[in-house]
Parts: C-alpha cells; sequence; structure tokens
C-alpha cells in the first residue's frame, strides 16, 4: 500500500479524477443472431448466459457458420476483450481468451475496449465486484427481466490514476486472483480424485447384495417451513440447507425451531442419513447428509430419514455413487420439480461388505473430503484478502 501511495503522490500531485467511462472505452452493441442458423462448430456466439462472474462458460456453446467473420467484422470478437451482460444479471464482466476465438458478440452483451490511458485489466478489476452489479441492476429497466443501457454504462464514473498506478494495482491484484486460481483448480483436481476413489471403493465394493429397504427403514419429514426458523431452541435441517449447505456429515444445525413445533415434526437420530428427496434437476435430488451431532434432530418434508443398521459414513458416501445415481434416474419423476419416494429408494440394490471394511474405506474418502475442505477454507481466506485489497487499492481516500 505504501508505494501505491507514493505513486499517487508522484504521479498524481492533485490527486486522483473520476472520469465517464464512455471518454476512455468503446462500448460495442451485440448482434441479434438467429438461433435457427446455428451449426454444430465455427464461430462461437458469445450470448448472455455465456458471461458469468469473472470466466466464459464453457457448457451450452453456440457457434454461427464461419461465412459470418467474412460478412463483417463489427462483431468480432478478439482476444483480451472485455464483455459484460447488459440483460438478466445485469454487469457481470468476463474476458474473451484466445482459446474462445473465432467469437463474436450476441446481442444485449457489450463489449468494452479501452482507449489511451485506461488500462483493461484496472478496467475490469473496477467493475468486477457486487457493488458495481448492485449499481447495474438498481438503473436496469424492465419489470421482470432487467436490461442495462449501454448509454448509463458510457456514463459511469470511476476513479482513474496514471497508467503506472494502474498497473501497479493490476498487479497487486493479480497475485490474490492467481492464488485463488490455482488453489480452484487443485480443488478441482482433488475432487475428482474422490470422485474416482468413491466409485472404486465404494461403487464397486464386493460384498452381501441388499436393498436399502432390507437394512433400514424411510420416513418422510412432517411441516417444517422457513418461516419457523429461530435463532435458539431445537436443532432441525431443512431439505433445502441438505441442497445448500450440509456437506457429507452435519454435526450441528444452521437453523433452530420451538419446542412447541418440534414435538409435531419427525426426528433424525445420530447415525441417520436425511435426504432431499426435491429438486429442480435429477443430478441434485436425493443429496445425502448424515446427521453425528448430539441427540436428535427435527427435519422438513420434501426429505426423508434413512435409519440403517451400516457405517453411516459409507451410506453418505454410497449417495455419492454412480451406482446410486443410475437407480435414482430411473424411478424419478416431474418435469420442473423432480422427484424421488422413499418407497422407489428402499428397492435400491446394492453390494454392502462388512462393517470392518465399510469403515477402512470411510477412513480413506475421509482423507479426501479433509483436503478438500481445507482447500475450500483457503481459497475463501484469499478470496477475503483479496477483496480487502480490492477495496484498499480502488477507493483512492
Amino acid at each position: 500500500m505504501g508505494k501505491i501511495d507514493e505513486l499517487i503522490k508522484q504521479l498524481c500531485p492533485k490527486g486522483v479524477e473520476n472520469i465517464r467511462l464512455g471518454d476512455y472505452c468503446n462500448i460495442l452493441n451485440g448482434f441479434a443472431f438467429k438461433s435457427k442458423q446455428y451449426v454444430p462448430e465455427g464461430v462461437r456466439v458469445i450470448r448472455i448466459s455465456d458471461v458469468q462472474d469473472g470466466y466464459i462458460s464453457s457448457s451450452d456453446k453456440k457457434f454461427y457458420p464461419k461465412t459470418f467473420l467474412e460478412e463483417t467484422d463489427k462483431y468480432n470478437l478478439y482476444n483480451g476483450d472485455l464483455v459484460m451482460s447488459l440483460t438478466g444479471n445485469c454487469g457481470r464482466v468476463a474476458f474473451i481468451k484466445h482459446c474462445m476465438l473465432p467469437a463474436a458478440l450476441n446481442q444485449r452483451v457489450a463489449c468494452l475496449r479501452s482507449k489511451k490511458g485506461l488500462d483493461i485489466k484496472y478496467l475490469f478489476y473496477i467493475l468486477f465486484n457486487k457493488e458495481f452489479q448492485k449499481a447495474a441492476m438498481q438503473s436496469a429497466n424492465g419489470a421482470g427481466q432487467k436490461n442495462l443501457s449501454t448509454t448509463w454504462l458510457s456514463s459511469y464514473t470511476l476513479p482513474l490514476p496514471s497508467l503506472a498506478v494502474q498497473k501497479k494495482i493490476v498487479e497487486i491484484l493479480d497475485t490474490f486472483t492467481g492464488m485463488i486460481s490455482n488453489l480452484q483448480k487443485e480443488l478441482e483436481q482433488r475432487q475428482k480424485q474422490f470422485e474416482y476413489y468413491c466409485e472404486n471403493l465404494v461403487g464397486s465394493a464386493k460384498g452381501e447384495v441388499k436393498t436399502l429397504g432390507e437394512i433400514g427403514r424411510m420416513e418422510r419429514g412432517t411441516g417444517l417451513q422457513k418461516s419457523d426458523f429461530r435463532d435458539t431452541g431445537v436443532p432441525c435441517i431443512h431439505y433445502g440447507q441438505i441442497h445448500t449447505y450440509y456437506n457429507t456429515v452435519a454435526t450441528e444445525t444452521k437453523s433452530f425451531c420451538s419446542e412447541e413445533l418440534a414435538k409435531k415434526l419427525r426426528k433424525a437420530k445420530p447415525g441417520d442419513l436425511l435426504i432431499a428427496t426435491t429438486s429442480e434437476d435429477v443430478e441434485a435430488c436425493c443429496k445425502a447428509t448424515v446427521w453425528l451431532g448430539e441427540g436428535e434432530v427435527a427435519y422438513s418434508g420434501d426429505s426423508f430419514k434413512f435409519s440403517h443398521n451400516q457405517n453411516p459414513k459409507y451410506i453418505a458416501y454410497l449417495f455419492k455413487t454412480e451406482a446410486f445415481s443410475k437407480q435414482k434416474r430411473l424411478c424419478a419423476t416431474g418435469a420442473k420439480v423432480v422427484r424421488v419416494s422413499g418407497a422407489a429408494m428402499e428397492k435400491f440394490k446394492f453390494s454392502f461388505p462388512s462393517l470392518d471394511k465399510q469403515q477402512e474405506i470411510v477412513d480413506k474418502l475421509d482423507t479426501f473430503e479433509a483436503l478438500i475442505s481445507n482447500i475450500k477454507q483457503e481459497i475463501e481466506l484469499r478470496q477475503k484478502q483479496y477483496e480487502y485489497y480490492r477495496e484498499k487499492l480502488l477507493t483512492f481516500e
């Protein structure tokens, strides 16, 4: 921070001025590509849905014939171009990379190309934050789907120090984003390792073949709503929290409910598996967590408790295997809301090794889960550091 302060005093003796984005940046609008003319390969069309928080999504790519490049270069994108979503989640920004080319700009996506005096990476760090996205959403028009105008974007003001200061700020922030990127790559590798060993150790385990109904019993939850949550009281778990908050094991709860309500709710005991049996897609349906906290925990409707006589964590890992997913997909019902019944799950068949073998497998998988958990904590820490320094470096107060 000291070097930045010194640079500002030296190169910006009158302080840092605020400028209009449009005065230092060309803002280009996209073309209305016709989806019926998409082809299997060619020029990649960068759409609103492709622009995520800081990156371009690699899923569901769409392409246009390469002859489009020959017709006009007005909408062609180049390595290092900064693009922004103008509809829906307005204000998301990401860079175009060489591996994405050839690419073209779709309608309701803007391309920002800096002029002399504005470092494009510095601009990215100015725009890639919650405060800018909040301002963009508040300024967007539309009752349902929000639309951000390039006129507002052009008039948006931002602090502009000298290029030397901009580059120094980028250098510091790049250090943090680089560390986060490396940790995310390591996390992805560890998760793939976990999935591999989970399939090989649990999904392919040898033992006595039984149905889930033969080793335990499913029981559906009742009546707990999010509006019932309290800061203190009886521990409770809502099915939505199994999707968003809990991992393989839960030892304490995020939420509580009143003792009066708890008397009416079904409870899970330590070792029981809690399963979220409703979701928007079949892959997320039946996400499960094993309760290993002290005493009983109340649980909601749209979830099932599975009480059994096996190793609790082994059963939790079993629910992560392809052997489980394959049977789940066969009995899932619903289109917009996918459900799997407890009666259907009780018919799922698996090979169960001895309890000693189950514990041996659990110990190995726990090692991978601990590594994954540590990396996630490190990413969270580095992200907080990045946000702290970003605010300090770009406030100029």
